[in-house]
Formats: C-alpha cells, sequence, structure tokens
C-alpha cells in the first residue's frame, strides 16, 4: 500500500529511534510497507506504532473507496 506524505513521516518518526544503519530503516527507505518491516524488529514498542500506522492508512484508504463506490 502507498503511503501518503503524514503516514510516511509517521513511520519515519517511528523509525528515529534505530541507528541508520538498521534493517528496518534501509528496508523502508527503499520502499518496504510498514508491515513488511515487523519481521526485522523485535517485539518493542515501535512494531506497535507500525502497526497502529498501517491500520489507520488501510482504513482511510478504505474510507476513500467506499467514497468513490458511492457516486
Amino acid at each position: 500500500m502507498k503511503l501518503d506524505q503524514q503516514e510516511r513521516e509517521a513511520v519515519l518518526r517511528a523509525l528515529s529511534a534505530l541507528p541508520q544503519d538498521h534493517p528496518a530503516r534501509i528496508a523502508f527507505d527503499r520502499g518496504a510497507d510498514p508491515i513488511a518491516l515487523m519481521h526485522l524488529l523485535e517485539g518493542d514498542e515501535t512494531v506497535e506504532n507500525l502497526k497502529e500506522i498501517w491500520l489507520a492508512a488501510y482504513h482511510r484508504l478504505l474510507q476513500r473507496q467506499g467514497s468513490y463506490f458511492e457516486r
């Protein structure tokens, strides 16, 4: 799923606690989806944050599609 600018910034904030050379940061810079990053992280707060960001983005996507289909 393609993230908008706000969602991308949220992921970058979530990843900011990680070192620059962390595999999750590198993967995101190369276009990985937040869900794909979870397997690169330990079961900590960052994983929960990424999950929430992805779920919010998906919810907005469904809302936009719903608006399109209601026309």
